[in-house]
């Protein structure tokens, strides 16, 4: 099964720990799709660097906890602004 279909197996999926796995990037239209009662995601000390890859997460309006501490995207200033706005989003 490739690697991206996989989390599709898991649709009562509620918490997803992907924390110290080297990740670079989330492909989050399949974590959308795919786990849709996730409620938890720990993405923590990874290598997402790109800002995009969390903001896409900000669709999860079921999600209410999200942990990306550790990660490159978090060690600019502008970048933690633009997450808090995801979180606000998720909160909702």
């Amino acid at each position: 099964m490739p690697t991206n279909k996989m989390l599709f197996v898991f649709i009562n999926l509620r918490t997803l720990d992907l924390s110290y796995n080297l990740l670079v990037r989330i492909e989050a239209q399949h974590i959308i799709k795919g786990c849709p009662h996730l409620q938890r995601l720990w993405l923590q000390h990874n290598q997402i660097a790109a800002i995009k890859e969390i903001q896409n997460l900000g669709k999860m309006s079921w999600l209410s906890e999200l942990d990306i501490q550790g990660n490159p995207c978090m060690e600019e200033q502008t970048n933690r602004l633009r997450l808090m706005r995801v979180l606000m989003v998720l909160s909702e």
